[in-house]
């Protein structure tokens, strides 16, 4: 409260502000990052905005390891890593440094996730704890870390092999991560209140049950086509319904374009139950493409392998037409 009011007398907030107001975050890992840009180059933005183009890199790469270990034919996977290496939602969170965040939080949540792969296929026991730990850095760079479970969630439903006992045992650790975290975070003073950016799903659940449902058909218009989800933030109401309706008439359209790959492949059931998981952390925020790091995994995993469908020799015409039109959006 006390740093409200200073907020207030500077004018930095309007003079009406609830003085109970607060958003704080607990990323420790990102401040980390930042710290060092001010001991190393605090006169240089362009070597702080370098830094965060270099961890961009490392998620480019990680995708692409992550995609050619989950996919296996190497055309497909590269054609994934390089529509989700150009994909334009992240261009606005790799070049505005307070953003950087959400970059580590997808870095190391790949970086989790292929090690979770390595140690299920091919690690004694004891590798489960390299992937526990990247969770663990994952969300100690920001929430939109948690997203990361969306994906070894899917994992253990349509990939892992062995007993269901055994797929959900290997699921605890990071369940008891997220716990520990969540804990600690609380006991801590971290959350938001009265600001109306955020809504806590936990403190909040019917506000966030009906944040899914208005957000998710716009988030999946934002991953796949045109507008970008912010544009319900600054349109009208009434527009905005209209917005929601022409999304939920585009995901059925997308449904009905990607079924067929989902149904054949238990690879596309794993990157569209992971892509469509993800989308539940993010929800709790207002709109925006800058959310999508997570969900893009997905889609474009699954765009790729539409496209290796529908212009493979004998295709359907419709289904040509169909890449083409994915392509262009």
């Amino acid at each position: 409260p006390q740093r409200t009011e200073r907020l207030m007398d500077l004018g930095v907030v309007p003079w009406w502000t609830w003085r109970g107001i607060r958003a704080a975050f607990w990323r420790p890992v990102t401040a980390a990052t930042h710290w060092l840009d001010y001991r190393l180059w605090p006169d240089s933005p362009m070597r702080m905005h370098a830094q965060s183009i270099a961890w961009y890199g490392l998620l480019a790469a990680a995708v692409a390891i992550l995609y050619r270990r989950i996919m296996g034919p190497v055309w497909i996977a590269g054609l994934a890593a390089v529509l989700y290496a150009v994909d334009d939602a992240h261009g606005m969170p790799v070049g505005w440094l307070a953003n950087r965040n959400a970059v580590l939080a997808a870095v190391f949540g790949m970086a989790a996730l292929i090690t979770h792969d390595r140690w299920r296929r091919e690690g004694p026991a004891w590798a489960g704890v390299v992937p526990v730990g990247l969770l663990a850095v994952g969300v100690l760079s920001a929430e939109a870390g948690i997203a990361t479970c969306a994906y070894l969630f899917a994992y253990a439903v349509f990939i892992d092999r062995g007993t269901w006992k055994r797929r959900l045992v290997s699921l605890a650790p990071y369940v008891l991560v997220v716990i520990i975290w969540r804990v600690a975070w609380t006991l801590q003073g971290y959350g938001t209140q009265g600001l109306g950016l955020y809504t806590d799903p936990l403190r909040e659940p019917a506000q966030y049950l009906n944040a899914v449902i208005q957000k998710v058909p716009l988030l999946i218009v934002g991953q796949w086509a045109l507008p970008p989800p912010e544009v319900a933030v600054v349109i009208p109401t009434e527009s905005v319904r209209w917005l929601w309706l022409g999304a939920l008439v585009v995901t059925a359209g997308l449904v009905f374009l990607l079924a067929p790959v989902v149904r054949r492949s238990a690879v596309g059931r794993f990157w569209a139950c992971g892509m469509l998981l993800s989308l539940l952390p993010v929800s709790a925020t207002l709109p925006s493409d800058r959310l999508l790091f997570f969900v893009g995994i997905g889609a474009m995993a699954l765009l790729a392998m539409f496209l290796q469908s529908a212009l493979s020799p004998g295709s359907p015409r419709w289904k040509r037409t169909a890449a083409g039109f994915l392509i262009l959006i």
